[in-house]
């Protein structure tokens, strides 16, 4: 029980009530379908960027889409693969990557032309300005060596330079972990998106999305979105 409660209570510390509701409703629904939330923030390039050392000898770099083949064997040896990582090198996305000894362990991506957000079935489109960042992993075991951050801040830094305003993400509500590490980088929280997907069909009840403050998101030609005023959204994809 005990257990429990420091998970509740370090979600709600960290993300708000959305997180809480989260960890309540997934366990919830999930004979029903899935439901997720997910918790925006933005990162103002033009404040400081706090200087995050990782607690082991890590070598971080922000790699080019033209540098990322001679990452290739510690990208797929990571599990990552490799027609994937080409497709997002060909748009011009880039990757931030950290080394343990050799080992990949960390990798984040950051784009300015759209990257897919799995949860919603849809693109996610960066203001002109704003790099977004995706698909951030860290090996479980260096978790908690301040790895993610240090490589975060190594990214912040270099999409600084780049001449970009800002830095966009998201974290899932259902993942306090995360959200604790999001402190470091002293980035603001601008909005929850929330998201049911019912185990049958191809919808999807979405609310959060048309905050002035919320993600620019393309649904794709195919899909079919009805407003549903202030209770949302409802999404039709195409069938798979």
């Amino acid at each position: 029980m005990s257990s429990r409660w420091n998970t509740a209570r370090l979600a709600l510390r960290r993300a708000g009530v959305e997180s809480l509701v989260t960890v309540a409703l997934r366990g919830g629904l999930r004979p029903f379908g899935a439901w997720q939330a997910l918790v925006f923030f933005e990162r103002d390039l033009t404040v400081a960027i706090p200087d995050v050392a990782a607690g082991i000898p890590v070598e971080t770099r922000v790699v080019a889409p033209r540098e990322l083949e001679s990452y290739r064997p510690a990208l797929e040896a990571a599990g990552l693969r490799w027609d994937r990582l080409e497709a997002r090198a060909a748009q011009g996305d880039v990757c931030t990557v950290a080394l343990w000894e050799g080992k990949l362990v960390h990798v984040s991506w950051v784009t300015v032309a759209g990257a897919w957000v799995p949860e919603l079935r849809a693109t996610l489109r960066p203001a002109p300005g704003d790099a977004y960042v995706y698909d951030a992993f860290t090996l479980p075991e260096v978790r908690g060596t301040q790895v993610q951050p240090a490589a975060s801040a190594h990214l912040l830094a270099w999409a600084r330079d780049q001449g970009h305003r800002r830095v966009t993400f998201y974290v899932r509500g259902s993942n306090p972990s995360a959200l604790r590490i999001v402190e470091k980088t002293r980035a603001r929280r601008t909005g929850v998106v929330w998201c049911f997907r019912p185990g049958h069909g191809d919808g999807a009840w979405m609310m959060g999305l048309r905050s002035r403050h919320g993600p620019r998101i393309d649904f794709g030609a195919g899909a079919t979105v009805r407003s549903l005023g202030p209770a949302g959204l409802w999404v039709r994809h195409q069938p798979r």
